[in-house]
């Protein structure tokens, strides 16, 4: 079987095509993955912005200084009697107690967002180590970030357990 000059040109032609469809399939899925990549951060930016107005309103602190007032405490409040204590002796305030909380979830917020574009494979696994780092530090390091962190239900909640487990087990 003889294969003419015609017939190779044609194979290479169709092996090209192939190729170039192939490309760009593989563009466009890179392009959905930044495309929700991004809606997901704009997401998380938008509640980063109202946790930030809450931050600055006095309403949100008077609602929540009324509130304690008559005994309403967050849900992880009775398992922390340090806490407990440095706010009945006025050491802490129930407002720096509330913007704690917001700081917190302000940071759950941010890491569910590289969490997520970790996960996407548009975050190197190196950076996110690093983040994994840092959310530790921040559990280990402060009381109100690690029991916001725990209580939320978002993606990273599967990270934040780990991360728990991981720091009961050295006993830190």
């Amino acid at each position: 079987m003889n294969i003419g000059n015609k017939q190779i040109v044609e194979v290479i032609g169709i092996l090209t095509v192939v190729a170039s469809l192939l490309f760009v399939g593989l563009q466009l899925l890179l392009d959905r993955r930044v495309a929700v990549g991004e809606q997901y951060f704009n997401r998380a930016e938008a509640q980063r912005a109202d946790l930030r107005s809450m931050m600055e309103s006095d309403s949100f602190y008077q609602y929540w200084q009324e509130s304690w007032d008559r005994g309403i405490r967050p849900p992880w409040w009775e398992e922390n009697s340090a806490l407990a204590d440095r706010i009945n002796q006025d050491i802490f305030s129930v407002k720096s107690l509330y913007f704690s909380i917001l700081v917190a979830r302000m940071g759950v917020v941010a890491f569910d967002n590289l969490y997520f574009q970790y996960r996407q494979g548009l975050l190197e696994e190196e950076d996110w180590l690093v983040y994994q780092e840092i959310m530790k530090k921040r559990m280990i390091e402060d009381i109100v970030d690690r029991n916001e962190f725990i209580a939320d239900t978002r993606p990273i909640s599967k990270i934040i357990d780990a991360l728990r487990i991981e720091i009961e087990s050295d006993g830190t």
